[in-house]
């Protein structure tokens, strides 16, 4: 009987062992990349542009594409892209299963020099007063403006610094400022 009971155990061990026992886990190196790994083009171009994803490695087969900043270009569900304006950005192939994913950099140039003329309708606030006139006219301006008995008024004081600041935070380059 001891005999026996030893041959259970056994049994219920080996048991216990191979059925804890896994296969080994088959582990695939996924990758995504994409061709070419670059594009630069010119803004408002009309040709279609295709990046191709090639994918080694993985049971998944197809790609979902997106652009990190659409506002410069963007791309289609075959890989398509279309600039928008200038700039740079990352156009992204990432594996259905989301395990792996590739970046393309795409250049978007403009090579046109636009240049507008913007009014505003006021100056903002800034600390110049037209009692202190040296802090924003030059010796010369000054000494031309007696001469023509000219008085410093609120139309010679410059327009606020933190008006030019956001013009220039949205890409512009302020040449010129008139007052």
């Amino acid at each position: 009987m001891k005999f026996l009971n030893n041959i259970l155990i056994s049994l219920l061990a080996c048991t216990l062992f191979l059925t804890s026992c896994n296969e080994p886990e088959i582990v695939l190196n996924e990758t995504v990349t994409i061709i070419p790994d670059s594009l630069t083009i010119p803004k408002g171009d009309f040709l279609m542009w295709q990046l191709k994803a090639t994918i080694t490695d993985s049971d998944c087969d197809s790609v979902i594409w997106s652009s990190e900043n659409p506002r410069i270009a963007i791309v289609d569900e075959r890989g398509y892209v279309t600039p928008k304006n200038k700039g740079i950005t990352y156009i992204v192939a990432t594996l259905i299963n989301g395990k792996a994913y590739a970046k393309c950099k795409v250049t978007v140039k403009d090579d046109n020099d636009y240049k507008f003329r913007l009014t505003l309708k006021d100056k903002g606030t800034t600390g110049f007063s037209v009692n202190k006139p040296e802090e924003f006219l030059s010796a010369k301006s000054i000494e031309r403006r007696r001469k023509q008995n000219l008085t410093v008024n609120e139309t010679d004081i410059p327009i606020s610094l933190d008006y030019i600041k956001e013009i220039e935070k949205t890409g512009a380059i302020v040449v010129q400022t008139i007052f």
